[in-house]
């Protein structure tokens, strides 16, 4: 784990990019209490793999979006060895970053995933989907046509993680852009909802489909 500065808005909520996950809960009395560490280990777990099976996206681990900023539990030791069992929690395993943050004396840690080529199954034999802040369970039926989407479909999802977006044409993005009726940033654009675009440690990174379309000519 290493230290980054750049973490989401407090007031960002709950999305398909980003969950926000709590080591406590509210009561309805307005009391709090602390969350096992199974409960905490489940929702994160359940999350990374959602995520690896969609989109990609974040978890932060240790506060709640318009919450008290309460932090992980457990020392270094503790946090390695649960870091250790999300690894091995679904299968195959997902492969995810994190990174550790000191903030206001308590310490976060994000879990950041991207979109993977294989389907990640949960131990206890459910496979999940991100769909916009929910983590769907998904059917056998369904599960068969996600595995088969992502077989014809993966190679131009696939992630070039030496890429850049100066490696695109701006005159071919422009063209697209116009074609199509947008403004903006096409940045942005093409990140969401196109998905042309994902972000790797805070920076643009292409994806294959986004090379075939818009690359500079060599």
């Amino acid at each position: 784990m290493r230290e980054e500065e750049s973490f989401p808005i407090r007031e960002e909520e709950n999305s398909q990019l980003l969950e926000w996950v709590s080591c406590f809960r509210r009561n309805a009395k307005g009391g709090v209490s602390a969350r096992s560490k199974t409960e905490v280990f489940r929702a994160v777990a359940e999350t990374l793999g959602a995520m690896a099976n969609s989109s990609g996206g974040t978890v932060l681990l240790g506060a709640a979006a318009e919450e008290e900023m309460r932090g992980v539990f457990g020392d270094e030791r503790e946090r390695r060895l649960f870091i250790d069992l999300l690894r091995e929690a679904l299968l195959p395993p997902v492969f995810f970053r994190v990174v550790s943050q000191e903030l206001q004396g308590k310490t976060l840690l994000r879990f950041t995933v991207s979109p993977s080529p294989v389907i990640h199954t949960q131990k206890n034999g459910e496979t999940r989907l991100r769909v916009g802040p929910r983590n769907i369970p998904l059917t056998k039926e369904r599960l068969a046509v996600l595995r088969e989407d992502r077989a014809e479909t993966w190679h131009e999802r696939e992630i070039l993680p030496r890429s850049s977006w100066a490696d695109l044409d701006p005159d071919l993005v422009q063209e697209f852009m116009s074609r199509l009726g947008h403004r903006g940033n096409a940045e942005r654009v093409l990140h969401r909802p196109y998905g042309l675009i994902e972000y790797l440690e805070n920076r643009p990174v292409l994806t294959r489909a986004a090379v075939y379309l818009f690359a500079r000519d060599p």
